[in-house]
């Protein structure tokens, strides 16, 4: 892992969002992915580079956050960490699905 860790930010809505944009918004490199791509492009003004895909995220990052709803987090999380690198350090957290 470098010294300022690549992050992928998968998730951003409601909760997402606002996580993401600090984060971005402190310098770290952040690749961001999001099922409907309008709800991510805030991001991209801040810095943040945004991913047409969860896996195209997922490459090169050294942390990969997800904000997904639970039924979402399966499917878009395998698709991410197949991609990801050996070393990687993960957060996956999300609203419950009602």
């Amino acid at each position: 892992m470098t010294s300022t860790p690549a992050i992928a930010f998968l998730g951003t809505g409601r909760m997402g969002l606002p996580m993401a944009m600090n984060l971005a918004r402190a310098g770290f490199p952040l690749r961001v992915w999001n099922r409907t791509a309008d709800h991510a492009r805030a991001l991209a003004a801040a810095g943040a580079t945004l991913a047409a895909t969860p896996a195209e995220a997922a490459r090169g990052a050294d942390v990969i956050i997800t904000m997904l709803a639970e039924a979402l987090l399966p499917r878009w999380w395998r698709a991410a960490v197949v991609h990801a690198d050996d070393d990687l350090a993960a957060v996956y957290a999300g609203a419950p699905t009602p």
